[in-house]
């Protein structure tokens, strides 16, 4: 799942114009939920950190490539959060059953 997120991101990253950034977004997010959850854990766990903690790549993250990825990953955070509740609730329910 590692290699697979971070090669989608750095091809984000290359990107120099505001709309196919926002394409590249959407494509991206679209292929993640196939495993929302994995990718969001390696995407906030171990790329953005990356990104954030190494300044030779701080350049990457300019707008508007950087500001894509926030938005991927608030997505994409957003999304593993609300599958993980549902599924606690569904959990729930069925104990009470």
């Amino acid at each position: 799942v590692y290699w697979f997120c971070n090669n989608l991101i750095k091809e984000l990253l290359k990107e120099t114009r505001k709309e196919h950034t926002l394409r590249a977004v959407e494509l991206l997010y679209s292929i993640f939920c196939l495993d929302m959850q994995q990718v969001t854990l390696v995407l906030l766990g171990h790329i953005l950190p990356g990104l954030l903690t190494d300044s030779s790549k701080w350049h990457s993250l300019m707008d508007p490539p950087g500001t894509a990825l926030a938005k991927l990953a608030v997505w994409c955070a957003l999304s593993s959060y609300s599958s993980h509740k549902g599924q606690a609730s569904t959990r729930q329910k069925k104990r009470h059953l």
